[in-house]
C-alpha cells in the first residue's frame, strides 16, 4: 500500500524517467544528486533547526555551481 510519504518518492522517480528521455543519464544523475543534497540540507535547516556552518554552505555553493556548469556546457539541445 502506498502512503503519502511514498507518493513523493514515486512522483520523483516518474519525473526523473521523463527527464532521462531528453537529457543524458550521466548529466541527469549529477543534477539529481546535487539538488538532492542541497534540498535535504535546506529542509533539515528549516524543519529541525540544524545549523549550516560555513564549510557546509561553501560545499553547497560548489554543488550548485557544478550543476550550473554541467547544465550550461552539456551538449544537450532543447527540443
Amino acid at each position: 500500500m502506498i502512503n503519502d510519504d511514498d507518493s513523493f518518492f514515486y512522483i520523483g522517480f516518474y519525473l526523473l524517467s521523463q527527464v532521462v528521455r531528453v537529457i543524458p543519464l550521466g548529466v541527469t544523475y549529477a543534477i539529481w544528486s546535487g539538488v538532492s543534497i542541497v534540498l535535504t540540507a535546506i529542509s533539515i535547516y528549516f524543519s529541525l533547526g540544524h545549523k549550516l556552518y560555513l564549510p557546509a554552505l561553501i560545499g553547497m555553493a560548489l554543488i550548485i555551481m557544478a550543476v550550473a556548469i554541467i547544465h550550461i556546457y552539456s551538449s544537450v539541445h532543447q527540443v
